[in-house]
Formats: C-alpha cells, sequence, structure tokens
C-alpha cells in the first residue's frame, strides 16, 4: 500500500496485523484509523500522530468483563481459552486479572489454533481444569465457534463469556437457545442518536449494523473523507492534522447519515464534531475513549443489558 501511493487505511482490523502495519504506515506519513484492532500496543507503540483508534483498548474490556463476572459469577470459577493471536492473547490476559481482582478463580488460560475441524482436545483440557463457565476470546466463525461445539456436544460446559469477536448474529443462528446462559461484551453503545441513528441508516442500505465493530468502520471510513474536506486537500500530513479536529469539535454535531451536512459546513469554514456512530472522542493520542456494551443471550439472541 506504501509503495502504491496510499494516504490512508481505513483498518486493518486484526491486532496482529494492525501493529506491524502501523510503524510502516507511521514511517511513511499514511494515516491509518483502524476500526476493530482492540491491543493496547497499537497506540502505546506507535507515537505517532498518523495512527487513530476507534474502537476501545483491550484493557477496558478486560474490566467491563470482570465487573459483569463479579455479579453473576462471585466465588465461582472460570476458564479461559483464547486464539494465541496479538488480540487474543492480549485480551486474555487482561481477563484473567480482571476476574481475579473480582475474587473468581481463573482454572485455566489455554489457546487454540483456528482453522481445526475438531477440538475436543482443546475442550477436554477446559473440562479437565473445570470450571462453571469458559471465556472464549476469538472469532465466531473461526476457533471460537468449534470450542463452543465442542463443548456442548461433549457436555463439558453450556455457560460461555463471550468476547467482542464472538458476538454476532450468525453464533445465535448456529447454537441459538443453547446459549440462553452465556454473555459477553464488547464495543459499543446505547445512545439513541449515535447508535439507534446508525442502525437506521444502516438498515435502510440493506446493511446488518448488529455485528462487532460495523459503526465503528463507518465511523473510520468518515473521518477520513472530512479530514480531507476540511483541510481541503488529500495530502498525508493534512488528513493527519485535521483527523483529531472534526472527530473533537468543537463545532456543529455530526451523526450517522448526515456526511454531506458535515463536507458542505467543512466547505464553507464552518467547523464540526463528529459523533459518528460511536460518538466519537479522540484521545490526545489518537484513541477513543471507549464504551462498551454488556450482551446477554436471551431465547436464543443477543440482548443489550448495560452501557459501560
Amino acid at each position: 500500500l506504501v509503495g502504491m501511493g496510499a494516504v490512508y487505511v481505513a483498518g486493518h482490523f486484526c491486532s496482529s496485523s494492525s501493529i506491524p502495519a502501523s510503524a510502516v504506515y507511521s514511517e511513511a506519513g499514511v494515516i491509518q484509523v483502524t476500526p476493530a484492532s482492540t491491543n493496547p500496543n497499537y497506540t502505546d507503540k506507535a507515537k505517532s500522530d498518523h495512527i487513530f483508534r476507534v474502537c476501545g483498548r483491550d484493557d477496558q474490556q478486560g474490566e467491563v468483563a470482570g465487573a459483569f463476572l463479579a455479579k453473576e459469577y462471585a466465588g465461582k470459577k472460570v476458564a479461559i481459552i483464547h486464539d494465541k493471536t496479538a488480540y487474543g492473547k492480549g485480551l486474555a490476559d487482561v481477563y484473567a486479572a480482571a476476574v481475579k481482582a473480582h475474587g473468581i478463580k481463573v482454572t485455566i488460560v489455554s489457546a487454540h489454533e483456528d482453522g481445526k475441524a475438531d477440538y475436543s482436545s482443546e475442550v477436554a483440557t477446559l473440562a479437565s481444569a473445570g470450571g462453571d463457565a469458559v471465556a472464549v476470546i476469538g472469532y465466531l466463525d473461526q476457533g471460537g465457534k468449534g470450542i463452543i461445539q465442542g463443548s456442548l456436544d461433549s457436555g463439558a460446559f453450556d455457560k460461555f463469556i463471550l468476547s467482542d469477536g464472538m458476538i454476532g448474529d450468525a453464533l445465535t443462528d448456529a447454537f441459538g437457545k443453547d446459549l440462553n446462559k452465556s454473555f459477553g461484551s464488547m464495543p459499543g453503545s446505547m445512545n439513541e442518536k449515535t447508535a439507534g441513528t446508525f442502525a437506521s441508516v444502516a438498515k435502510a442500505a440493506g446493511i446488518d449494523s448488529s455485528g462487532p465493530y460495523t459503526g465503528e468502520s463507518y465511523d473510520a471510513a468518515a473521518l477520513i473523507v472530512l479530514a480531507m474536506q476540511a483541510g481541503g486537500s488529500a495530502d498525508r500530513a493534512s488528513i493527519a492534522k485535521n483527523v483529531m479536529d472534526v472527530a473533537n469539535g468543537p463545532g456543529t454535531k455530526i451523526y450517522p447519515g448526515e456526511l454531506k451536512k458535515g463536507l458542505d459546513l467543512l466547505a464553507k469554514g464552518k467547523k464540526i464534531d463528529y459523533e459518528g456512530a460511536t460518538g466519537v472522542a479522540f484521545t490526545d493520542v489518537g484513541e477513543a475513549e471507549g464504551s462498551f456494551l454488556e450482551k446477554e443471550i436471551k431465547g436464543g439472541k443477543f440482548k443489550n443489558k448495560k452501557q459501560r
């Protein structure tokens, strides 16, 4: 991408891709706005005004999960399994620390490989360690789904604590009410003006807004376009300078579906405060302040329980 003269990248999605790529982009002056890379090292190590993160961080999500588990599993035991990636390993570490801080015993922190046809060995290891539930940190269309399938088939576990990458309708479509005792957390908001409006805009365009990082992806692309207009240029340095300004205001608030309004105001020299789908507000290192949703499964469907 750098050699092709790319000006910006809305991505990458996986931390294991975003972290090494950020060093290359930063050196070349390419602006990178990730919608979904949650590992703290993405911004902690970048130290660059060209690197931005629209989603919250793993350490924030770990605290949310710990607080949620403290209510549901006080005095109980939890097993943890992750997918070995920078995302999975990093989030597993903060999950373990957070639940221990809330008085919950972690029986094992294990790992799995994606792409396997059978996960009975990994499930057997988890079952041997024991626990009232297993925290599955991975992706709903990869090994994480296999861990759940193996656990249900063998009867080893019927309660699952799900990371953000495990939350989506595809999971409940596959397992339905078998997951009714399960819950998880993901970046998101219950704000009607931001998340609610985005859901309506997405539905009108035939897009399912319920999956993880859909709103963040919208915001990552919108911020780049607005920053170009704010500086009147597609120059890398100009975009980098203006991303923070359009995101943090002050100015007219811009919500989902109002991109043209924002562009018109900027073209007239007016200031905007882009709220978007996720209520975008950057810290001084270019990452979102972050809000998270507690999700529970009822009637075989994910339901919002609380925003933190």
